[in-house]
């Protein structure tokens, strides 16, 4: 019943941190277009160890807002923690051998989050992330001026 819990908390969460008005705020930098949004997506994808032994992995992300050239995968959480954000930056890493239909895509992060501390978004901004804050309804765009996102391959 704990993990149960837990789980349904979880998804709150990201419910009040993730909206598809995400569109609106990344559609304004240059060269990134999306136009579909996608909430809570779980996909499992093979993978060969040095063997060739195949194994199935589970590959989880909060959200994703898609469009023709480019990708944008997004973590949610109440609260963001250096942790949270080193993770995230992991899976970004293996979004495209789960996602092998999105590998001709620019791939982007987002993380979405409702408290943090300045380190937590100094780090996520040094990385590249989309840094969008939630005060729901609404979500903000909280990147420094001149803030550049970096792909990921």
């Amino acid at each position: 019943m704990d993990r149960l819990r837990a789980d349904l908390l979880g998804d709150i969460a990201e419910a009040e941190t993730v909206s598809d008005n995400i569109l609106d705020l990344v559609n304004q930098f240059d060269g990134i277009t999306v136009d579909f949004f996608t909430f809570k997506v779980r996909k499992k994808y093979s993978v060969k160890d040095s063997t060739g032994k195949t194994t199935l992995k589970q590959y989880d992300v909060d959200g994703f807002a898609d469009g023709k050239k480019v990708v944008i995968a997004i973590e949610a959480k109440t609260s963001l923690k250096k942790d949270c954000v080193e993770y995230f930056l992991k899976n970004l890493a293996r979004f495209k051998l789960a996602y092998p239909e999105h590998k001709h895509k620019d791939l982007y992060g987002a993380i979405t989050f409702v408290s943090a501390d300045d380190s937590v978004l100094t780090l996520a901004e040094k990385h590249g992330l989309f840094i969008l804050k939630a005060s729901p309804p609404d979500i903000e765009l909280v990147n420094a001026k001149g803030f550049k996102p970096i792909k990921f391959v």
